[in-house]
């Protein structure tokens, strides 16, 4: 083999199947204890307008019951639509960041596991919440871990949503 295979040196979760986000939506939440880093990639199909604010909670259970917003870091595809070209690291505050306009455009957000810390101890697993009041928007999340703090070597790793 050849590159990355990601079906044997990641844990792919899918956060978010592509859904209709008017009214606003959130992710399952993952569990990042026994891994060191999470890319989530943020698809935007078709979309009336721009939808409102992304944001990264932290939560101490998959339920969320206690959650707690936290800054990340991102990267935008969104200068022009089916574009695959990254832009440069973003610092998004606990505010997140808004969309572009633009149908099918998506976002990169990175996550290292010990980030998590700023919403204190216990804080354990993550999900994306996608603000959207009134605009009919099509969207999608998936969660790419890496950096497995106990790798099998059949490469399947053990779930992260529960």
């Amino acid at each position: 083999m050849k590159g990355m295979n990601l079906s044997e040196c990641a844990h792919i979760v899918n956060l978010l199947p592509p859904v209709n986000t008017t009214g606003g939506v959130t992710s399952v939440y993952f569990n990042m204890a026994n891994y060191a880093h999470a890319s989530i990639i943020v698809q935007i199909g078709v979309s009336a307008a721009a939808p409102t604010a992304v944001t990264v909670n932290a939560a101490t259970s998959a339920a969320a019951t206690t959650t707690a917003v936290i800054p990340f870091a991102y990267y935008s595809c969104s200068t022009t639509a089916t574009s695959d070209t990254l832009g440069v690291r973003t610092a998004a505050t606990t505010t997140g960041f808004t969309p572009g306009a633009v149908d099918n455009i998506y976002y990169t957000i990175e996550i290292d596991s010990d980030e998590l810390l700023a919403a204190g101890n216990g804080y354990n697993y993550i999900g994306v919440t996608q603000g959207n009041t009134t605009n009919s928007c099509i969207e999608s999340m998936v969660a790419i871990l890496t950096g497995s703090r106990f790798a099998q070597g059949s490469g399947i790793q053990a779930t992260v949503l529960t």
